[in-house]
């Protein structure tokens, strides 16, 4: 599942955002990733591997949020349900 792409042609998007690079910003992609991958401490059996996946998930998070926040549109309690 990706959260941004490259613009598409056609100039009429729902509830996407594009920022400074190009690329539409879905929202409801960003609420469904934090869904699934939720922010949580790691098992203490986990291995190295697992929680260096864990963070770099948690990092893309992240960084989306912050370039939707740049565009000026935070995620508000309905698109984090609406997925």
């Amino acid at each position: 599942m990706l959260a941004c792409y490259p613009a598409p042609p056609l100039t009429h998007t729902t509830h996407m955002k594009q920022d400074r690079l190009g690329y539409f910003i879905d929202p409801v992609v960003i609420a469904g990733l934090k869904r699934i991958y939720p922010n949580t401490v790691p098992s203490i059996n986990a291995t190295d591997r697992e929680i260096w996946a864990a963070v770099g998930r948690q990092e893309v998070i992240a960084y989306l949020e912050r370039e939707l926040a740049s565009i000026g549109e935070p995620l508000d309690q309905d698109e984090r349900e609406d997925f």
